[in-house]
């Protein structure tokens, strides 16, 4: 069986003993020497680290001391100078060993408190009885076969002083023999009868003067007896005053019975108290282990989400890359495909010969090789998703290029073909995106792209300004990654705009006039969400209805979206729109990816109520657009159809004050959006 060791933790008390404190393990060696120097810097008083090594196969105990305090240090060399030279053969560890110490070396568990002595001495007694019985009982059997055997032996009367002889005799062998192995009669005898009185431990009588001592005795004495005959305590009086108890002045008086027992009663009283708090203290600590447990726990089980998670992703984002890496093989013989069918297309195309269209050509050369010199002075390198920007940028300036012009239905298609040939584009994608244009007018992002290209236009058109000047801007904004749109709030915005007399355009102009003035319409406004962060809901036919998290946004974004219609009316007349906008705020009912509510139907009414070119705002929106740079201009209160009490409007302010203000529309019957028109 291997050995065990300990790290024992002793303490010098006043009386000069060793105590000891605490005990550890063998790993926790530097705890104990921690744990001594924590002590002596508390109670001022020496400590030191004894290495105990049993083997329980002998019973033996091996010590040794691996840490000793610079108080007893300081007390050793004091006692070894006290001692003299004879003290020198005692080693320097012989004064600081205890007597327990010394039991152990030698393979014997130190007596260490009375009741264990009792026990052996009780132990010791019963064994010696029982065996002196044993003998005084066979000791006549004896004594009467030796004499037959021998013709003689003891008379009767004293056959019972022999067998009391004999018990004795028994009784006292065994009693020695037996209390030898277990009674330390050497530590009985070692251990002090009384404690020295204080005037002799320290050295010093009362008559004597402060800081006089006793003189050692003259006579010499072995190294053992030297350092044994040193008191601890008079070394610790002269490294530092120890506290000395006052001796009493007046005789104790006997305590009262009555007293006696209220003073149990309190110390009983303080014990209960001590032991409450101990028992609390410890509930609170399994508590505490508890919770440290069941959080450690839920950490476990966080960690073990977070890596389903990720394995998840890890999985879908292979998921996803297959399913793209199919899709561009696909699309790749697609593209393939198209180019086969786009070449003979273009083969069998009649080249334009027309007037108008050698003059739209012309136009559309002329903007993109302005253009391309912008480009490479802002944007010299142009990756894949670069050219598809550009793409749709030149798609919104074709648009604006053949507006108003009554040319044939492919002659618009077949211009933005040759400007994206130009720029580099293969004819099979040229055509591909020509027919996809009409999808990619869904996505608000793809639409700024589109309305920047009409602005562009329309201003190298009217032949003012610097079309190209917003390009940088607008490609850093392009190349931006998209920001993760945000939580909706419980508040959002609800905006519905409406076309100005869409049903007479319709009936004047005809089917194709008016898709050509609803193309305008939807790319103004969806380019508009795109960049405000707003989301379209529906298009209600004649409008579109979308949300806005932040109200101010919706505001801003409407003022923009009739600033480019203004532009628009004034480049192309012909293709002239006026536009209504109904602005609330409010929490709305959410079902099916639509809006549902009060606060729907009073921003329904409020478009109804605008007239072209006019932004109308519930009182809600006005405040909650405080701290902006916004105008708002107050229409008064207004009753509202369907809703109960007046409603005070107010308009939002988007023109200078100083600039003219448009030429009014056709006065048309004021509508509702075509979403509300059933609404009572």
């Amino acid at each position: 069986m291997a050995s065990m060791t300990h790290y024992e933790v002793y303490l010098m008390e006043l009386r000069g003993d060793w105590s000891l404190q605490q005990r550890y393990v063998s790993s926790e060696r530097q705890e104990a020497i921690d744990e001594a120097k924590r002590l002596e810097a508390e109670l001022n008083l020496p400590t030191k680290v004894v290495r105990e090594l049993f083997n329980p196969q002998s019973g033996m105990a091996e010590e040794q001391v691996v840490y000793i305090s610079p108080k007893a240090r300081e007390l050793r060399e004091r006692a070894m100078r006290r001692a003299g030279p004879h003290a020198a053969g005692g080693g320097p560890d012989s004064w600081v060993s205890s007597r327990g110490e010394k039991a152990k070396a030698k393979g014997k568990a130190p007596a260490t408190s009375l009741s264990d002595l009792m026990a052996r001495m009780i132990l010791v007694v019963t064994a010696s009885l029982i065996l002196a019985g044993i003998g005084g009982w066979l000791a006549p059997s004896l004594l009467s076969a030796l004499s037959l055997t021998t013709g003689g032996g003891p008379a009767s009367g004293n056959m019972r002083g022999v067998m009391v002889g004999v018990f004795l005799f028994l009784f006292t062998v065994s009693f020695l023999v037996i209390g030898r192995k277990l009674i330390p009669y050497a530590e009985i005898l070692s251990r002090p009868k009384k404690t020295k009185p204080i005037e002799e431990a320290i050295g010093q009588r009362p008559d004597m003067a402060p800081g006089a001592h006793l003189a050692p005795p003259p006579k010499a004495a072995t190294s053992e007896e030297a350092l044994s005959s040193i008191d601890p305590v008079a070394l610790m009086e002269d490294m530092g005053p120890i506290p000395v108890p006052p001796p009493p002045t007046e005789p104790e008086q006997k305590i009262p019975a009555a007293q006696s027992r209220k003073a149990r009663k309190k110390a009983a009283e303080a014990r209960a108290a001590e032991e409450e708090a101990e028992r609390r203290r410890r509930e609170n600590q399994d508590f505490q282990e508890h919770d440290a447990r069941e959080m450690a726990a839920r950490e476990k089980e966080k960690r073990a989400k977070e890596a389903e998670a990720r394995k998840a992703a890890e999985k879908e984002a292979e998921d996803k890359a297959a399913a793209e890496k199919e899709a561009e093989e696909k699309a790749a013989e697609q593209a393939k495909a198209a180019e086969t069918l786009a070449a003979e297309d273009i083969a069998s195309e009649p080249p334009a010969s027309s007037p108008e269209q050698d003059r739209l050509r012309l136009t559309a050369l002329s903007f993109l090789g302005e253009m391309v010199a912008a480009l490479k002075v802002s944007h010299p390198q142009l990756d894949v998703y670069d050219r598809f920007g550009i793409n749709l940028f030149l798609a919104g300036a074709c648009e604006t290029l053949v507006a108003g012009n009554d040319l044939s239905g492919s002659a618009k298609p077949a211009l933005l073909r040759e400007m994206l040939g130009v720029m580099g584009t293969r004819p099979a994608l040229a055509l591909m995106f020509s027919d996809k244009l009409d999808e990619y007018l869904m996505e608000p992002r793809y639409m700024q792209m589109l309305q920047a290209g009409r602005q562009a236009m329309g201003m190298k058109l009217a032949g003012g300004g610097e079309p190209f000047a917003p390009l940088p801007q607008l490609m850093a904004d392009w190349r931006a990654p998209q920001a993760a749109r945000p939580a909706t709030a419980s508040t959002v915005a609800i905006v519905f705009t409406d076309m100005v007399g869409s049903t007479d355009i319709n009936a004047r102009f005809g089917d194709r006039h008016s898709h050509e003035i609803t193309r305008v319409h939807n790319a103004i406004v969806r380019a508009a969400l795109g960049r405000f962060d707003g989301r379209e809901v529906k298009h209600t036919g004649d409008g579109i209805m979308a949300t806005f998290p932040v109200v101010s946004q919706a505001v801003e974004a409407m003022i923009e979206v009739q600033k480019a219609l203004a532009e628009h009316n004034r480049i192309a007349p012909d293709l002239r729109l006026d536009l209504r906008v109904g602005i609330n705020a409010g929490e709305p009912l959410v079902d099916e990816n639509d809006y549902h509510g009060l606060s729907v139907t009073l921003a329904a009414r409020l478009c109804a109520q605008a007239q072209g070119g006019e932004v109308l705002c519930s009182g809600v929106v006005r405040d909650l657009a405080q701290g902006k740079d916004l105008t708002f201009r107050d229409r008064g209160q207004v009753m509202l159809k369907g809703i109960g009490e007046p409603q005070r409007l107010f308009e939002a302010v988007w023109r200078d004050a100083d600039a003219p203000s448009p030429p009014p529309p056709p006065p048309p019957p004021a509508e509702e959006p075509a979403a509300f028109k059933e609404t009572p």
